[in-house]
This record gives C-alpha cells, structure tokens and sequence, in this order.
C-alpha cells in the first residue's frame, strides 16, 4: 500500500499526501488517481479475501452480494435490549442471531461459523436508561458457531432488567 503521489495530490500533513477535489477559482488542480496506486488498494484488499481461500468475485455482482471484505476481515456482531419476561428485541447484527437462555443468559449462533475457536469476543452491557449501576458481561462456552453472554449486575447476582441493553462484537478468521 502507498499513499497517492500523482499529478494534484495534496499534502493533507507534514510529509503525507491525499486527494484533493481543486480550486478551479485558484488555479489549484484535481489530483489524479494513478493506476499504479489503483492497482495497490486492488491487490491489498484481493490479498485480504484471498488469504481466506476465497475466489474473488466478479463485476457482474451486484452491490448486494459485495461482502467478501467484510467477510475476510470476519467481523459479527449483535445488539439486543432484554424487555423482561425472557423477551428481547435485537437491534441490529451482522451474522449473528441471538437467543435468551436464562437469567443474564443469551447464546449467541453465528450464521457463518469461525474457522476455529481463536477468535476474539467483545461484550458490553448497560442500562439504556440513567440507572447508575453497573452491569458486566462476558463471554462463555466459546465455539466455532456460537458463544455464551453472560451479564451481572455490580452485585453479582445474573442481569434481567428490562431497560438493558447488551452488545456483542467477533473478530476472526472465517471457516
């Protein structure tokens, strides 16, 4: 990877050049995008799905089905609120499902699986409203297509409140 050194770039700090889209009124021009620096974003981000074992794609695909870099970076997540009774609305994901198991309990189902269980598991929980104290979530059971999320509350006892609200984040390699 380099930074762009064409006709136009513009020094964005000491020593570090961008794009810039000109000053027509000033005489400042455009940069011009190099193929040679096309080429290097092109193979940097070929390199990143590749690794993966996985073929690129072709243009013909539509920009729906464009996820190979995000797939090869490997990045799930979830985000639910708990509403009581063993009932939660999840906000929003990306390959990943959740279900509630229990007080403070909820196992979280890849839809892709990782490609082993060396991946990293990030889980946050608090309160959506200003309820002052605090809750603690962590990650159990750790599987190639799901893990557990676990939340206390600061006494100890399992977390099932209804104005909670937990997130979960994944990185790793894709199976």
């Amino acid at each position: 990877m380099h930074r762009i050194a064409g006709y136009g770039k513009y020094e964005i700090a000491t020593g570090l050049y961008g794009f810039y889209n000109g000053d027509a009124a000033n005489s400042i021009p455009r940069t011009i995008i190099e193929d040679d620096w096309l080429n290097a974003l092109q193979e940097e981000i070929a390199e990143c799905i590749e690794v993966q074992g996985t073929t690129l794609g072709t243009a013909a695909e539509t920009v729906a089905n464009m996820t190979q870099l995000n797939d090869a970076i490997g990045q799930s997540w979830a985000s639910w609120e708990y509403l009581g009774a063993g009932t939660i609305t999840e906000l929003e994901g990306r390959n990943a499902s959740v279900a509630y198991t229990g007080d403070g309990i909820y196992t979280i189902t890849w839809d892709n699986d990782f490609a082993d269980v060396n991946y990293c598991v990030l889980a946050t929980a608090g309160y959506t409203d200003s309820t002052a104290t605090a809750l603690i979530a962590f990650v159990t059971d750790i599987a190639v297509g799901s893990c557990v999320v676990r939340v206390k509350n600061d006494s100890g006892a399992y977390a099932h409140v209804s104005n909670m609200r937990v997130n979960v984040r994944a990185t790793g390699t894709m199976a």
